[in-house]
């Protein structure tokens, strides 16, 4: 049985433990800094926990699933003879001089502990140190998903931009459609069926080749009245940046 040790108890680190354990890996120990963390999510496991990084568990790998600020502390006082991070921005070279076996698994997707996941359609992104090490990730992987793509650090930090705009800018989208409403007690969900058929759109489909709305008509009319009927400053920012910016991209 391939044996895991994971550094780190947020997002990222519970849900792909998790997996990991649901796919019979031996998840041997928990880290976090605080031990409360590393304990709650140790007894989901049903393993061991510390908040001391001299004290970790003999593993055949180590997955640093901490935030990107972290890692550098986290690798001066880790001995190890396989390594990998989950960042989608550290670059590889992190581990350089510093360990014989290293990589990422970076899984394209935004995470929440107390959501439920198919890992199994979530894009994971691997890179590593030497040939034979890469193909153990690889199996490792595919082991979690029906999608697993070699990939290097500049590849991926590229990708991780690319979410930034498609999940998170669009999720304050989100948020501020959902305050619109909400201010008229009108429930957000009137929009689902919207934005499911604009993902579909995508599936198929270049976003530039199905963006609709005013913006992409020029209707000054209805770009002017949508502005009027927002007292906030920061939404009618927002609204008009886009909007010109689409306007822009259609001369």
């Amino acid at each position: 049985m391939y044996s895991v040790v994971i550094v780190g108890s947020g997002n990222l680190a519970t849900q792909l433990a998790i997996q990991l354990k649901k796919n019979k890996f031996l998840i041997k120990q928990v880290y976090s800094r605080n031990l409360n963390n590393a304990k709650a999510l140790a007894s989901l496991l049903n393993t061991q926990f510390t908040d001391n990084l001299s004290k970790l568990f003999d593993a055949d790998l180590i997955i640093i699933a901490t935030k990107d600020s972290a890692i550098e502390e986290v690798l001066t006082k880790i001995n190890s003879t396989s390594i990998v991070h989950t960042s989608g921005t550290t670059s590889l070279d992190i581990f350089k001089n510093r360990f014989k076996n290293y990589g990422v698994i970076y899984p394209v997707q935004t995470f929440k502990k107390n959501i439920e996941i198919d890992f199994s359609k979530i894009p994971i992104c691997v890179e590593a140190s030497n040939k034979s090490f890469l193909s153990d990730l690889i199996s490792l992987s595919k082991k979690l998903s029906e999608k697993v793509i070699e990939i290097d650090s500049h590849q991926r930090k590229k990708i991780h931009l690319a979410a930034v705009f498609s999940c998170n800018f669009t999720n304050y989208l989100f948020t501020i459609a959902y305050e619109i409403l909400e201010n008229e007690n009108i429930d957000f969900s009137i929009l689902h069926p919207l934005i499911q058929k604009s993902i579909n759109n995508l599936k198929t489909n270049q976003p530039n080749r199905i963006q609709t709305g005013p913006a992409q008509r020029k209707d000054l009319n209805i770009i002017n009245e949508h502005i009027n009927l927002m007292k906030s400053k920061e939404y009618k920012e927002i609204y008009k940046l886009i909007t010109n910016y689409i306007i822009k991209r259609n001369e």
